[in-house]
Parts: structure tokens; sequence; C-alpha cells
């Protein structure tokens, strides 16, 4: 039986071989629905989410304690809606053109009347 060099074997692998196994991992977890896009959009989303949380709490905009109990609301919350959204939505979202109108345009109304309301206040100076 051969002995195995564990510190040797890793360095000798290249950059591709790193690539490889990742994906070969990938490949893997696609069974229960998640790819190679949807890891890394999450990854991109909590280390934004990240950055913006430490921007608050070092700007002194908002303590630890409201910027923890924030994320515990926020990670509810979404974990709600994805499980509503299956449940009910979803079904009447792809056979009804006239629900995904309302929605989208709903959706849309809502985020244009958050930044038309909040833009002017972010220009504000104190």
């Amino acid at each position: 039986m051969k002995n195995w060099n564990c510190n040797k074997v890793l360095k000798q692998w290249s950059l591709m071989d790193w690539v490889v196994l990742f994906t070969e991992q990938v490949g893997g977890v696609e069974r229960i629905g998640l790819n190679l896009f949807t890891i890394a959009a999450s990854g991109l989303v909590l280390a934004s989410g990240s950055y913006f949380s430490y921007l608050r709490v070092s700007q002194q905009l908002h303590t630890m304690s409201q910027v923890v109990v924030g994320a515990a609301i926020g990670s509810i919350f979404s974990t709600l809606w994805y499980f509503i959204w299956n449940a009910f939505v979803l079904d009447a979202f792809i056979s009804s053109i006239w629900v995904r109108v309302v929605i989208i345009f709903g959706s849309a109304g809502t985020y244009l009347g958050f930044f038309l309301f909040a833009i002017p206040y972010w220009f504000l100076q104190e």
C-alpha cells in the first residue's frame, strides 16, 4: 500500500483541478435544485448584506443588536415569502396572464414609489 503525503498532493493540484472538483460538487447539489448560478448569487447576496451591515454599524447608524435583529427578521420573512409563493402564487402566476400583469406592475410600482420617496431624502444635507 502506498503512503500518501497529503501536502505534496495538494501542492501538485493546479487551479483547473480545483475548478473541476468544485464543479463536480456543484453537480451533486443540482439534484436538490441548486446550480452554479444559484450558489454564486446566494454567496453574492450574503457578502453584500454582510458588507452593508458592517457599514451601518461602523458609521454608527445602527447598533450591532439592531443589525442582528434585522437580519433575523429578514431571514424569517424571506423564508415565509418563499414558501407562500410556492404554495399559493406560483401556479396562478404560471397559468394566468392577468396574475402576472398584476404582480409585475405591483412590484414595479412598489419599487418606483420607494425610490421616489427615498432618493430626495438621501441628498438632503443636515
